[in-house]
């Protein structure tokens, strides 16, 4: 399964086929085309939300609305690109497999991140915006489920890009998440410390 301009939201359902295939083309013209559709996607979503669950008016105009998408477009780009970056760099210098270094791949990352980093910051937005109704259980949960598929492709693309085994990207993936969530304690631990010796 594949698509110019819907990847970015087929990956949530044929993750390893559209992996596997941005890899194998290695053309980016096709992840720029969805990280552009879901720029249009998620600024037209985004407005929705803040207009429903917050307390802002807004009063746009169409050309307002056309350099918004414009500008989340290259947010997405910005931020695919350093992620990836930072991702291969840290995998090729850090990681043996079979006392083998992981032959690094920034166009295979970048080609494959487009499709799930519009989906991880549309998720970062929501926690933000909706966080009055957090205590509500079924959100919980359902955050919880998204949160599970949404590292479940993560580690399929590890798979796809470094010819890992699935079993491999589950566990780096896992030990990501453990140091995201470590460094994220310790800051706020810290933040929490500061704020009551001043």
């Amino acid at each position: 399964m594949d698509s110019k301009f819907f990847n970015g939201i087929l990956v949530l359902l044929f993750p390893d086929s559209i992996f596997k295939k941005a890899v194998k083309d290695e053309d980016a013209l096709k992840p720029l085309t969805s990280l552009l559709f879901s720029a249009f996607i998620f600024s037209a979503l985004g407005i929705y939300v803040l207009k429903k669950f917050t307390y802002f008016k807004l009063n746009i105009s169409a050309l307002q609305v056309f350099l918004g998408i414009f500008f989340v477009f290259f947010v997405f780009i910005l931020v695919t690109a350093f992620l990836s970056g930072l991702l291969n760099w840290v995998y090729s210098a850090a990681l043996r497999i079979k006392k083998k270094k992981i032959v690094p791949d920034f166009l295979g990352s970048f080609c494959t991140h487009a499709y799930i980093v519009p989906l991880w910051m549309f998720l970062i937005f929501l926690h933000i915006v909706l966080y009055r109704i957090q205590d509500n259980v079924f959100l919980l949960i359902l955050s919880i489920a998204v949160i599970i598929r949404f590292l479940d492709i993560e580690a399929r693309l590890v798979k796809a890009v470094y010819k890992m085994r699935l079993m491999q990207g589950y566990m780096l993936v896992f030990l990501q998440t453990l140091l995201l969530f470590m460094g994220s304690f310790i800051g706020y631990a810290l933040s929490n410390f500061i704020n009551v010796n001043r």
